[in-house]
């Protein structure tokens, strides 16, 4: 007795006609729908359809009818959600009689003006004091951790803001300094560069490297004509 199919394409093919007229006998045509084309509105109806066919058929199988949930108004939402709110003030009058609701009433109304007299009187005393005094006041009251956080961040600006600025200025003094050729021009780049310092604290911190300081104190000059 020899093979019913003569290559493994024709098996393969006769087996899926098989496995296709079986679906066709058990369940019948099958239903494709193409969602690509479809719009926002369109696949939310489809997606709820298949919902419902599904709900309802798991709801025949036990024994039960499949009654779609009602769907609200925008209005009838707010008019619910105030409802609840309703209901549930009305849960707390009941839970809390009259007394003991005017007794809450006025133990918060009192807690609320404590506080705010006390800000008030800070508000009036740090009013009374100059600048200096307020960080002086600060520094004896802040706590480890409010410290450790103000130290760190400040080395995070000295490091990102302050000491690239300082460098930018030092090469600049150095470059001033390595451009010109006599004392006398020296000289009057030192004075040019004091002058600034005297009204830019970042060059007077820029006075304080050791190059910067060492050429300062060589060719800035005094009144009476010394070296500094």
């Amino acid at each position: 007795m020899g093979y019913k199919y003569k290559t493994p394409e024709e098996a393969k093919a006769a087996k899926a006609a098989q496995a296709k007229a079986y679906h066709l006998k058990t369940r019948g045509p099958r239903k494709t729908v193409d969602r690509r084309g479809m719009t926002n509105e369109e696949l939310t109806a489809h997606n709820l359809d298949i919902y419902r066919r599904r709900a309802t058929k798991q709801a025949a199988a036990a024994g039960r009818t499949y009654a779609p949930k009602r769907e609200f108004t925008d209005q009838e939402r707010i008019e619910g959600r105030r409802l609840a709110v309703q209901r549930y003030n009305q849960r707390r009058r009941a839970e809390l009689g009259v007394p003991e609701r005017a007794e809450l009433r006025m133990k918060i109304r009192q807690e609320r003006e404590a506080a705010k007299a006390d800000r008030m009187a800070r508000r009036a005393e740090r009013s009374k004091l100059s600048g200096y005094e307020r960080w002086r006041a600060y520094y004896e009251n802040e706590t480890p951790e409010q410290r450790r956080r103000r130290l760190y961040l400040k080395a995070i600006y000295r490091e990102t803001e302050v000491n690239p600025k300082v460098r930018e200025i030092v090469d600049h003094i150095l470059f001033d300094f390595a451009k010109a050729t006599t004392s006398a021009t020296k000289a009057d780049v030192a004075e040019e560069w004091y002058g600034v310092s005297l009204h830019c604290w970042l060059t007077d911190k820029a006075m304080w490297y050791g190059e910067v300081h060492r050429l300062m104190g060589e060719h800035l000059l005094t009144e009476d004509g010394g070296a500094l």
